[in-house]
């Protein structure tokens, strides 16, 4: 669970799920569900199979900088990998990575911007990458900004 938007939503997850509640933040009305998707995506590894959602992550910097509720984004971590969603709904895809250059390799962590132009996240081959979100059109492949094999 992930409480966001001065607390006033919540977003719930498990395997194949997401569900976004709205508290409403007066403590006299009832949460109400206003998103409720779920996710197949495919394992490319064992055929007839899905793949997990295995975290959630929301920019909780969106509302500071842009008054504009269509910069809330959401990484949603599955096993093999991300997909990023702009709007504050499920309906509008940013950016989809099939894997992050090698399919043994998952996220390990992520984190957005102060301003949400960048989303870096961490692997488990101890690579920081970046995805440029500041041009508002769908994303290219993630580039690798820092390697920590290498340095």
């Amino acid at each position: 669970m992930i409480l966001y938007e001065d607390d006033n939503k919540l977003c719930i997850y498990n395997k194949d799920e997401v569900q976004l509640w709205d508290l409403d933040g007066d403590g006299e009305s009832l949460p109400y569900l206003f998103e409720d998707e779920f996710f197949e995506v495919k394992d490319k590894n064992v055929e007839g199979t899905y793949q997990s959602l295995d975290k959630v992550y929301i920019n909780e910097n969106c509302q500071k900088y842009n008054d504009d509720k269509r910069s809330r984004m959401f990484l949603l971590d599955f096993q093999q990998c991300f997909r990023i969603y702009k709007g504050g709904r499920f309906d509008n895809e940013f950016v989809e990575v099939d894997n992050l250059g090698d399919e043994d390799v998952q996220v390990a962590s992520a984190s957005f911007s102060s301003d949400s132009s960048m989303i870096y996240i961490g692997d488990t081959k101890g690579r920081v990458l970046y995805i440029n979100t500041a041009d508002g059109k769908s994303a290219q492949a993630p580039t690798v900004l820092y390697n920590l094999m290498t340095a």
